[in-house]
C-alpha cells in the first residue's frame, strides 16, 4: 500500500508557466487521502496539467517528482498513481538529517534560513516552539522563519526561537534553505497516540530533547493594556476556557454554570473570566464574572490568561498558554481532558494539574466516540463540584500531573 498524499498550491510558478503544487507524504491509514478529485481542492482554478509535486515525507527535506504522464485538474487523480513517482525520485535521494543539512549550508553562507510551516491551532504552535528552542541551541547561526495563519502571526513575535514570522498563504519553502513542514506529521497515526505531541515536534527536527521549555516574551504594553481593559484587581483571577476547538472535548456548559455558582458561594474572593474566540451569552450577568468570550484578539487572550491567579480549561490553547514560561510565570491550571490521553499533551507542564474520568472504559477514544449514544460522556461526567475541589487543591499548591509510561492504545 502506497503512502498517501495531499496536494497543495504553491504560491509561485515555475518561469514556464506551470504551477506547482506541493503535497505532504501522510500514512496509509489517512482513508481521506487515498483517492480524490483535484477538482475539490482547487475549483477555482481554470483546468490545469499537473507536471510536478513538490512534496515532503516525515522529517525529510523538499523533494520535487516530476510526472511522467501530466495530471489534468478535476479528474479523478489515484493517489497510488502519484506514490510510484514520488517512491522512484525518493529511492534517488539522500535523506539528511536537519544537522547535517545546517552544517552543509554553514559552508555556503553566514546564516542559514530555515522554514518551519504549522497551520494551526494555537495549542500545537506553542507545543512546536519548545522543539524550536532546542534547534536554536544546536544550530545557532540558523535564522528561523515560522510560516502559519495571519491570525497566530502577532503571538509569534512574542517567541524567542523565531526570528521572522510570515504568512503559511504567501510562503515558498524553495525561497529559505532548509524547511521542515509540520501540517500534518504531528497527527500521523499511531505515533499520535503513543507520543508527547511536543517530542513528534522535535522528532521532525531530528532533535532529542534534554530539557522542556515554552517562553512567551508579552510586552509591558500589552499586559497593561489588557490589565486595565479587562481584569479586576484585589481578587483571585481564576481563568476558565470553555470550549475547544472540537466540541467533544469541551467542557458542558451546564456543568460550568454550576461551577460558577458554587464559587459565588464557597469562594467569594474569586473573580471568573470566561475565554471563548465567539460570545457565550449564557455568562452574561453572572456573579463575580466577567464574560470576555469574544471580545479579545489572540494576543489579548494570551495575555489574559497569562495574568490569571487560576486557570481551568478542556484540551484546547487554553492550558498550553498558561503553561509558558518567559517573562510571565506559569500559572497553576486544571486541565479537562476525556477523548485524548493527557500525557501526550501536557507531560512538560510542571504547573498544570488534570482531570479525567477514569471509570469509562472508552476513555480515551482518541476523537472516536466509543459509547452507545456517540456522546463522550467523559466530559459530561465532569462535575461542577470536582471541578471546584480540583481548583481549591491547586490553590493550596497541590499539583495532579501525569507521568509518561505506557499509555493505553487503540487499534484502528
Amino acid at each position: 500500500m502506497g503512502c498517501g498524499l495531499r496536494l497543495v498550491r504553491c504560491p509561485k510558478h515555475h518561469a514556464d508557466g506551470q504551477l506547482v503544487y506541493r503535497g505532504d507524504l501522510v500514512q496509509p491509514s489517512w482513508p481521506e487521502y487515498k483517492r480524490l478529485r483535484l477538482s475539490q481542492l482547487f475549483r477555482e482554478e481554470p483546468p490545469l496539467e499537473l507536471r510536478q509535486i513538490c512534496y515532503r515525507g516525515p522529517g525529510r527535506s523538499l523533494r520535487h517528482a516530476e510526472l511522467s504522464t501530466p495530471l489534468k485538474m478535476g479528474e479523478p487523480c489515484q493517489i497510488d498513481a502519484l506514490d510510484s513517482a514520488i517512491l522512484a525520485r525518493e529511492a534517488t535521494c539522500d535523506v539528511l538529517t536537519l544537522q547535517q543539512e545546517y552544517e552543509a549550508r554553514i559552508e555556503e553562507c553566514e546564516r542559514p534560513t530555515f522554514l518551519f510551516s504549522r497551520d494551526g491551532g494555537l495549542g500545537d504552535i506553542l507545543m512546536s516552539l519548545d522543539a524550536l528552542r532546542g534547534l536554536r541551541q544546536q544550530c545557532p547561526q540558523l535564522k528561523v522563519y515560522y510560516a502559519t495563519y495571519p491570525d497566530f502571526m502577532p503571538l509569534l513575535e512574542w517567541a524567542p526561537a523565531v526570528d521572522e514570522v510570515c504568512s503559511i498563504h504567501d510562503v515558498d519553502a524553495r525561497d529559505y534553505d532548509i524547511s521542515r513542514c509540520a501540517l500534518d506529521y504531528v497527527e500521523q497515526y499511531p505515533a499520535c497516540t503513543q507520543v508527547p505531541r511536543a517530542d513528534l515536534f522535535a522528532q521532525l527536527l531530528d532533535l532529542k530533547l534534554d530539557s522542556h521549555a515554552t517562553e512567551l516574551q508579552i510586552p509591558e504594553q500589552v499586559q497593561q493594556q489588557v490589565k486595565q481593559s479587562y481584569l479586576q484587581t484585589g481578587s483571585t483571577k481564576l481563568g476558565i476556557q470553555v470550549r475547544g476547538t472540537a466540541p467533544h472535548r469541551s467542557l458542558v456548559p451546564a456543568q460550568v454554570e454550576d461551577l460558577i455558582e458554587r464559587i459565588a458561594r464557597e469562594e467569594p474572593d474569586w473573580h471568573i473570566y470566561i475565554f471563548d474566540g465567539a460570545h457565550l451569552e449564557q455568562f452574561d450577568n453572572r456573579e463575580n464574572t466577567t464574560n470576555l468570550s469574544g471580545q479579545l484578539s489572540v494576543c489579548q487572550f494570551v495575555a489574559a490568561i497569562k495574568q490569571c491567579d487560576l486557570f481551568l480549561g478542556p484540551d484546547s490553547s487554553g492550558y498550553h498558554i498558561s503553561s509558558t514560561g518567559g517573562n510571565l510565570p506559569p500559572v497553576p491550571t486544571v486541565a479537562v481532558f476525556g477523548a485524548i490521553h493527557e500525557s501526550l499533551r501536557m507531560a512538560y507542564y510542571p504547573q498544570c494539574s488534570f482531570m479525567r474520568e477514569t471509570s469509562l472504559s472508552c476513555s480515551p477514544c482518541w476523537d472516536r466516540p466509543l459509547s452507545q449514544t456517540g456522546e463522550h460522556l467523559c466530559m459530561q461526567a465532569i462535575t461542577g463540584e470536582r471541578m471546584l475541589q480540583s481548583l481549591q487543591k491547586l490553590e493550596q499548591g497541590w499539583f495532579n500531573a501525569p507521568t509518561l509510561g505506557q499509555l493505553p492504545r487503540r487499534v484502528f
